[in-house]
Formats: structure tokens, sequence, C-alpha cells
């Protein structure tokens, strides 16, 4: 959590229906503008309104690459697994240590199965994630699942398929690394999507 890598718009392009990062033919546009949600905090230890929206320049055209993701239903089942796609960089030396397979060029992303938990569970099993959970987020991965993503997933999106429609559940917020770059035992925190279609903390205290 830090302010020296807040960028400004102009600084960002998003590209969308890339799969290999190599690849010539990327649909790209700039954004005007983007908002932070004002829950978020980079002097607190909670990561509770890790969120932010973007505006982009141009009007976004969907194809057979690029589709829109549905919002979580209010009904969706909690107990489900979530899939998490992620560029993460991963070192040489730690392919045995990874549950996939190793990609010297870094340029395919990484699938991730990742098993939902409540925060009661997370909380009971590593008391430190207390301190960087809210009421607006949820843990997956951990127990040994070999599914604990690493530095460089932030932003990522974990979707859910329900009835041949892909939902979007989560977005990767933070998680707790060792030396070897992620512990595979712990968890990954995840800005809870459904709870940032409500009123805020703070709007709440409004009305």
């Amino acid at each position: 959590k830090s302010d020296e890598y807040r960028r400004a718009p102009s600084e960002i392009i998003v590209y969308f229906g890339v799969n290999d990062l190599k690849q010539n033919n990327k649909t790209g546009t700039d954004i005007s503008d983007f908002y932070l949600n004002p829950d978020w905090s980079t002097y607190s230890d909670s990561y509770d309104g890790d969120v932010a929206l973007m505006k982009f320049k141009n009007a976004l055209t969907f194809n057979e690459l690029i589709s829109p993701i549905c919002l979580w239903p209010e009904t969706g089942d909690e107990s489900r697994k979530g899939t998490v796609m992620s560029w993460t960089i991963i070192e040489k030396d730690d392919q045995g240590y990874w549950n996939h397979v190793f990609d010297p060029h870094h340029t395919y992303p990484i699938r991730y199965e990742m098993p939902i938990r409540s925060n009661t569970e997370c909380f009971l099993t590593q008391s430190r994630f207390k301190s960087i959970s809210s009421d607006r987020t949820f843990c997956a991965g951990g127990l040994n699942t070999g599914q604990c993503l690493e530095v460089g997933s932030s932003g990522a999106s974990m979707s859910v398929k329900v009835d041949e429609r892909f939902y979007l559940r989560g977005i990767v917020s933070a998680s707790f690394i060792d030396i070897a770059g992620c512990d595979n035992i712990t968890y990954t925190l995840f800005s809870d999507c459904l709870l940032y279609t409500s009123p805020s903390p703070r709007d709440r205290q409004k009305s």
C-alpha cells in the first residue's frame, strides 16, 4: 500500500481480448479518468475499499474475444470455487513450488481454481488476516491447495461460472508472502464485488 505506485490516467492503457502478451493484434484504449472508492485509505492496515472504476476514452466493441461479465447475484452460492487468471511472473527456481507448467517467457496467464472461504474460517486459521480484512472482503485458497497468488496479481478478477454465464465474484486485493514469493498455506484476500453494489459504511452512517 503506497502512493508511489499511483499512476495518472494518461499513463494507463487497457487492453482487451489478450491471451499471449506477445501478440500484436491487441485492442487497447486509453482512460480519461479513474475513481477510487471513497473508503480506501493508503494509511490504514485494512484493505477495505480496495476497488476503483475506470472511464474509457473510447467505446468498447464486444466480439468473440471480448465480452462483459455479469455482476455477482445477491443470491449467489458462497461455497463455490472461483477461477482467477493472472500473468504473475514466476521465477525459474520456483517451478516445483507452483501448481502449473513453467512458462519461461511469462506471456500466458496462469489459471488458479481457488475455494472460497468465509471470513470466520480465515480468521480462525490465520488471525493476522483480521488486521487487513473488512466486512467487504473474503478469503480464498489456502490450506495447502497450492492456489496462492504471488505479487503482481493484484486487481485480477475471480469469476464463477453459473449456468453457462461467468459472474464477477471478487477482485484480488492482498496476501501474505514469504521469501519464496508466496506462502501456499495461506489465503488470498479479495474485495467482495457484491458488497460494493450496496451503500458503503460511510454512506450508511450519513443516512
